[in-house]
């Protein structure tokens, strides 16, 4: 199964039609973060555009990962967020 992730930008008047169809597609989705559309820069904030010299400087920088050893993290289930529910007596949590 594929789960590609995205980040999603809305606007205010937006926030409860968002959290409704994402409490309706729960069964569904996966790997979504959103964010506040604004015109404010944040350093490394996803899409943040950078020069093809900043981009190989930053990446000479990173760590060298053993992909390999990935499944050791796999062999049990360490997540709790999926068992709280952000929905809960006619009313949603924002963050």
């Amino acid at each position: 199964e594929h789960n590609p992730s995205v980040t999603i930008t809305y606007q205010a008047d937006e926030v409860l039609d968002i959290i409704k169809w994402v409490w309706e597609n729960q069964d569904k989705i996966g790997g979504m973060t959103f964010l506040p559309a604004f015109d404010a820069q944040y350093e490394q904030m996803p899409y943040e555009e950078i020069t093809r010299e900043e981009y190989e400087r930053r990446a000479q920088a990173f760590p060298n990962v053993d992909f390999s050893k990935l499944w050791r993290y796999e062999q049990e289930d360490y997540t709790t967020a999926a068992q709280e529910l952000a929905c809960m007596g006619g009313h949603c949590d924002i963050i």
